[in-house]
């Protein structure tokens, strides 16, 4: 089954790479330019996807994606349901036209809400079935992290989770049904609630077991496996054909193979598992005379049994691993005689967000200090103004939620504001024992006077109040403070943005952004600004190129702080700037064989 999923894996989406999405971004560009766009940004949502073009973009990406995805899984049941019943081995093209045929069930209402829910919500949510077509989907970092603060926003998260959980396990046959019985979507859907209405723990209890199992066969794959391809280059270096470092390097990246490999069997691997289960339900049903169930179905044969290591599958696995100790030998062997030509990785900054991370209440002068202190290059901070025209910072539209007041920045004065007190909310007195617990909220001027000779500030332009005439203002502001090389004016709304670099060339600019398709590289800002779902070293090479600064905010994982450390990013805006100062000094403290191990894994596999 393995390399049956396996074959139909790398076959399918290399064509999907160098076909399918190409011409996909062909089509969408010129939809961009039909509408007199050369790029399309989170800032644009609103006003394109409400256009002809945007619509027309929306829906082809959401049928193109659809169809993708659900072709897969309709080949993968016909896969597992041939091999696991009829003993029969399906070729690439048999099942892929059979998943096409059957993408017509999806031609209905409730096709169409199968559809949306496996391909839509199931990745939004993080489980189930995923898709190269709908990785992108998916919740990003800054909305997370306010979900996880917000015990509302939480509530309301486990919820939706739990309950689509429930319908998932409820209606997981549904795919097989149809595969099966030749029935329609919504027919499915009955049959699979009939068929699961008294085995929901059964199946998590059950599926739990087949994946331990499914892991225990990866691993006895993988271990021999690995062992012989660690015996092969001992045995180089022995002769002198390579050297350590580069022997250490290609070991590293056949196990990066074996898992990116293991990673693309994972979704038909479930399926497979779903498939034998289904067989052992329908069977145990008809074994106690369950006709309600069991009335839908044909007797099922007993299902195949195959050797695990089959003579076959040996030398299959020996060839394999041979093909890959060669090609990784080879490209092991170029990099490590000239690792500077491979090390990507820059001099990445820290930036504290919103003034000093987790170091002190946000938005607050004491937090910027408190990053100052711990060595932060800069300060990211929000602005907006008040009802009587001031300037302070915070980043809600209202106080509630880190003053505990209610009430929207823009309806109040700024005598009111200055009676509030900031809480900290990242506090931890144990990481951070000097941590600031409460400040007053600043304005502006009070912020950029304590920041200037000290901190670089990234200066957003923030909340409905955020138009050209705060625009001029923070000019002004920034001017009269003489720290023009020392503030970067930043914002998610490109016309914004794009009007203080044209109309203030003097002034350093930033956009941010969460989406973008296009020239990102032709935006009309000195800085741009990509959510860290958006970066990777094809998108940062592209704004080098263009002789931008690429920043990447929020980096408040260590995962995501040690990939950004070997990267080319110029910065990191980040929550938590001690453990990202710490993960930068360890990068750049590393030996040369260090530093190219993580450039390239950041290039090759991100």
């Amino acid at each position: 089954m393995f390399v049956i999923f396996a074959r139909y894996q790398i076959v399918t989406k290399l064509l999907l790479t160098l076909v399918l999405l190409p011409l996909m971004r062909l089509m969408n560009r010129a939809l961009l330019a039909a509408s007199g766009m050369n790029m399309l940004t989170s800032s644009d949502f609103a006003h394109y996807f409400v256009s002809p073009a945007g619509i027309s973009m929306l829906v082809l990406s959401l049928l193109v994606a659809g169809l993708i995805s659900g072709v897969d899984l309709f080949a993968f049941v016909h896969l597992s349901v041939a091999y696991r019943e009829r003993d029969e081995k399906l070729s690439i093209g048999k099942a892929w036209l059979l998943g096409v045929k059957d993408t017509r069930r999806y031609v209905s209402p409730s096709g169409l809400l199968v559809l949306l829910f496996i391909v839509i919500l199931m990745p939004i949510l993080g489980f189930g079935f995923s898709s190269a077509a709908t990785s992108w989907l998916h919740i990003p970092n800054f909305i997370s992290s306010v979900i996880d603060a917000t015990p509302l926003y939480l509530l309301i998260y486990l919820t939706v989770f739990l309950v689509s959980l429930w319908l998932s396990l409820r209606h997981i046959f549904v795919l097989h049904e149809v595969v099966d019985a030749q029935v329609s979507m919504r027919e499915a859907l009955r049959s699979s609630r009939r068929l699961t209405r008294h085995h929901v723990g059964t199946l998590l209890w059950r599926s739990l077991l087949q994946e331990l199992r499914y892991m225990l066969v990866w691993l006895a794959f993988f271990i021999p496996t690995m062992a012989l391809y660690i015996g092969g280059t001992f045995l180089t270096y022995r002769v002198g054909w390579m050297g350590v470092e580069a022997s250490e390097l290609s070991v590293m990246l056949f196990a990066a193979e074996f898992y990116s490999l293991a990673s693309l069997i994972f979704t038909p691997w479930l399926v497979d598992i779903l498939t034998r289960l289904r067989i052992r339900f329908v069977s145990e049903a008809q074994q106690a005379g369950n006709l309600s169930i069991s009335q839908d179905y044909q007797p099922f044969k007993s299902p195949a049994r195959h050797k695990v290591f089959s003579p076959a599958r040996i030398a299959a696995m020996l060839l394999a691993t041979l093909a890959a100790f060669t090609l990784n030998s080879a490209f092991s062997a170029v990099v490590v005689s000239s690792p500077q030509t491979f090390i990507t990785m820059r001099n990445t900054k820290v930036y504290a967000h919103r003034a000093g991370g987790d170091l002190g209440p946000e938005n607050t002068i004491e937090g910027m200090l408190a990053a100052y202190k711990a060595h932060a290059y800069g300060s990211e901070i929000d602005v907006q103004r008040t009802k009587d025209g001031a300037y302070v910072l915070n980043h809600d539209d209202t106080f509630a939620r880190v003053a505990g007041v209610n009430r929207r920045v823009s309806d109040m004065t700024l005598s009111e504001i200055k009676k509030l007190r900031v809480e900290n909310l990242l506090l931890d007195s144990q990481d951070n024992p000097n941590a600031v617990k409460y400040a007053s909220v600043p304005t502006a001027r009070e912020f950029l006077s304590a920041a200037r000779g000290k901190m670089h500030v990234l200066l957003e332009l923030k909340g409905p109040t955020a138009n050209r005439k705060m625009a001029d203002d923070m000019v002004s502001l920034v001017c009269e403070l003489h720290m023009q090389k020392e503030v970067t004016l930043i914002g998610l709304d490109y016309q914004l943005i794009s009007y203080v670099n044209t109309h203030y060339p003097d002034i350093n600019t930033g956009f941010l952004y969460y989406y973008s398709f296009g020239d990102i590289e032709d935006a009309k800002a000195k800085t741009l600004i990509m959510e860290e779902g958006m970066a990777n070293e094809d998108q940062l090479d592209v704004i080098h190129s263009a002789h931008r600064q690429a920043f990447v905010w929020t980096v408040n994982t260590n995962d995501s702080m040690d990939r950004f450390s070997f990267s080319s990013a110029d910065a990191m805006i980040t929550d938590y700037p001690v453990q990202a100062l710490d993960s930068v000094w360890e990068a750049h403290h590393a030996s040369t064989f260090e530093k190219l191990v993580g450039s390239l894994f950041v290039t090759l596999f991100y």
